[in-house]
């Protein structure tokens, strides 16, 4: 009844909604004219005063605070408020965006579940392009993601923006190009180790837990592997800072190659992290998890649940968050390098990796919502840390 009551009166009283203030501020002058009679001005005041007033009454009604700081301005301004709180990429030197030649493709890949090919540059590089999903930030989320890696010395696939044709997407460089190198997935390594794993099923594997991974770790490696462990660990804490939910079996790897008449094993570097940073959320939800102040709610909900198990028992896996606070418990000293790396990360670098994003490949709002969203993982992490 009130949003019918509203409606007439000519306002919307939804809280996911965005009425343009400053589309209507600008009608309002442009309808003003020089010589028009000495009246006119003062109904366009009141009609600006009118509109402010209006849109002040729909704030409160929606519950949001007129002059909190730390709550976003998500009607009023819509854009402008945003930026307000996650500066404006024109004060960053936005990413590249590499345009890749029809000439270039070569290879179509299979692997996964988004339109991708391999294609090589003009420098001879080996590149995967990948195609993000409809309605879904996968592209932008895959290139902060390989940014944050680096600021943290994490070893990682190199990400690029790119654009094939009209289509916009991300490229992740080959990291098997230097050197001859075998490349062998999760599901490959523990379907070796352990008798009955099912190296096809990628999703809901309650047998792709932390622990049989340690011991294909150690199988591979023939030792006491803490070192290939840590940096596995480090994966893992990367994984919980930016939310990325999609660490199944085929999402890490070994590396191998001959040196000496030996194989040499390696731990691959971290990749496809496409799946974070609330990509697949619309900017209406994004308005009301920020508005709310419930990003913490996000990271621990059961949609935000990961693809590493805790134990083959579990119905579900925990979410990347809490999968490293439980890990942290059972084996503080494997994690205590990565952890001890989030000291490199301030808020304002991460802040900064954000908006270096090009302003028409990602909306404020998604911004805002990539920067709280690690603000609030990465304090619960300096909890384990500390």
């Amino acid at each position: 009844m009130f949003r019918d009551r509203a409606d007439r009166q000519g306002r919307i009283a939804a809280p996911h909604a965005r009425p343009n203030v400053a589309r209507q501020y600008r009608h309002a002058r442009r309808h003003f004219q020089p010589g028009i009679p000495a009246t006119e001005p003062t109904v366009r005041r009141r009609r600006l005063r009118g509109i402010v007033r209006c849109h002040s009454r729909r704030r409160a009604a929606c519950g949001v605070s007129t002059i909190s700081r730390t709550t976003p301005m998500l009607w009023m301004g819509h854009h402008a408020a945003m930026r307000s709180n996650a500066q404006t990429t024109a004060e960053f030197n936005p990413y590249r965006v590499m345009t890749v030649a029809e000439e270039w493709a070569h290879e179509r890949e299979d692997m996964g579940s988004k339109s991708k090919f391999w294609y090589t540059d003009d420098d001879g590089l080996r590149w995967l392009f990948k195609t993000p999903r409809p309605e879904t930030g996968e592209h932008w989320a895959e290139k902060i993601a390989a940014e944050i890696a680096a600021g943290l010395n994490i070893a990682h696939a190199r990400v690029e923006l790119a654009q094939f044709e009209r289509q916009r997407g991300s490229a992740t460089e080959s990291f098997t190009r230097d050197r001859p190198r075998s490349l062998y997935h999760g599901n490959q390594l523990l379907a070796r180790v352990f008798n009955g794993y099912d190296p096809e099923k990628t999703f809901q594997n309650s047998n792709h837990t932390l622990e049989n991974i340690w011991l294909a770790l150690d199988k591979f490696f023939r030792r006491k592997s803490n070192r290939e462990k840590e940096v596995f660990a480090e994966y893992l804490v990367l994984d919980s800072l930016i939310g990325n939910t999609d660490r199944h079996h085929e999402n890490w790897a070994l590396l191998s190659r001959r040196v000496a008449n030996r194989w040499r094993w390696f731990v691959a570097p971290s990749y496809d992290h496409a799946s974070s940073l609330g990509r697949e959320l619309s900017d209406e939800v994004r308005h009301r998890w920020i508005a709310d102040k419930r990003i913490g709610c996000y990271s621990e909900s059961k949609k935000a649940r990961g693809g590493i198990y805790w134990s083959e028992e579990d119905r579900k896996a925990p979410s990347p968050l809490e999968l490293v606070r439980r890990a942290h418990d059972c084996y503080p000293s494997l994690f205590a390098k990565a952890l001890k790396k989030l000291e490199k990360l301030c808020d304002d670098t991460r802040r900064n990796i954000v908006n270096r994003i090009p302003e028409d490949w990602m909306t404020p709002s998604s911004r805002m919502f990539a920067i709280e969203l690690m603000r609030y993982n990465m304090n619960e992490l300096r909890k384990l840390g500390s």
